[in-house]
């Protein structure tokens, strides 16, 4: 201690150190030691696992963090941990988009070729187009209602195509 006086050392802890390096022969913590896990066990682990993978191929069966916590009696805070930390998922809502197919794009181009001819040069200047509306015949639905979960290292961009290749 009066070699290292700038360390502020307690004379306390390094009897408590020097113990426990002649005791065990290592300063590392004993196997076993600290708070118990109880609600992230493997049986936990694998029960949430389930119900989060669960709408794999069935779309409108997802699961939020809540509904599985009040199915399976998990704390929420756990089921959280373990959907996150342990199985590696986030939850992505789902987005409505155009799926526009070749024939959509070719109508458009020739849509867009007859409306240019229709106006002279000097106004086409200040035209543009885009087609980023999107009209449907289908009822409106609540995004944060329907969610799906992934792998972390999922981007947004491959669940989006991945989703209108199979519909």
């Amino acid at each position: 201690m009066s070699k290292f006086p700038e360390k502020n050392w307690e004379k306390s802890s390094l009897n408590d150190f020097l113990k426990k390096l002649r005791d065990m022969g290592t300063v590392e913590r004993k196997k076993g030691n600290g708070r118990p896990k109880t609600a992230r066990t493997v049986q936990n682990v694998s029960t949430v696992e389930e119900f989060a993978l669960s709408q794999e191929n069935e779309p409108n069966t997802h699961r939020f963090v809540h509904e599985i916590s009040r199915e399976t009696g998990i704390r929420q805070s756990a089921v959280f941990r373990i959907v996150h930390s342990d199985l590696g998922l986030k939850c992505l809502k789902k987005q409505c988009a155009q799926g526009l197919t070749e024939s959509n794009r070719t109508n458009q181009l020739q849509c867009s070729k007859l409306l240019l001819k229709m106006y002279s040069d000097d106004q086409v200047n200040f035209m543009w187009f885009t087609d980023q509306k999107g009209f449907t015949v289908a009822a409106p639905k609540n995004p944060h209602n329907d969610g799906l979960y992934v792998p972390v290292t999922t981007k947004k961009k491959r669940v989006a195509s991945e989703h209108l290749l199979r519909t």
